[in-house]
């Protein structure tokens, strides 16, 4: 047999193994592309006037509280009805954020790039209103739990803590965006 058949024989096989590592390196150049295309777009939602103005609002709530704990009344709600309002805005985009990491389509490294500061402040600061919602229905917000809880092991295992102190002036910089 001559290096002319052997080539015959063995050249469809090389072409079609060629094809299939590059196909398979063009998709996960897409799926690289979908997700860089995606979280651009969420940090343009997240940045956009309406999103803003809700995260203004919310933060001088925020500090509102963060103001008043310690003193008595602790069985009134802590915001007030126009401010949940407000708030379930942040909260509903940090739970579609937060699907789209369970889900895969982002990975946690990237979303705590960009978000981790905002989601694991106001994660913290509204636990308490979310574990009353999920008393009523137990599905509402359980992206964001599982994110924001994500996003505080992160946090820990960068050995990152954030203070009271750090929260407040988070949302003191919130208030003035």
């Amino acid at each position: 047999m001559d290096w002319l058949e052997i080539l015959s024989k063995w050249l469809p096989i090389g072409a079609s193994v060629s094809l299939v590592i590059f196909v398979g390196i063009e998709i996960g150049l897409m799926r690289v592309n979908t997700t860089v295309d995606l979280m651009l777009r969420y940090e343009d939602r997240f940045n956009s006037p309406h999103l803003r103005k809700s995260r203004k609002c919310t933060a001088r709530a925020c500090l509102d509280v963060l103001k008043k704990e310690g003193e008595p009344n602790q069985n009134e709600s802590r915001f007030s009805s126009h401010d949940q309002t407000i708030f379930l805005t942040i909260l509903d985009f940090f739970e579609s954020l937060g699907l789209l990491v369970r889900k895969a389509r982002i990975k946690p490294d990237i979303v705590w790039s960009l978000f981790g500061d905002w989601i694991e402040n106001y994660y913290s600061m509204f636990k308490e209103e979310i574990s009353k919602m999920r008393e009523k229905d137990s599905s509402l917000y359980e992206n964001l739990i599982w994110l924001g809880k994500k996003m505080e092991a992160t946090n820990r295992k960068r050995g990152i803590s954030i203070t009271d102190k750090d929260r407040l002036e988070f949302f003191e910089l919130e208030a003035n965006i």
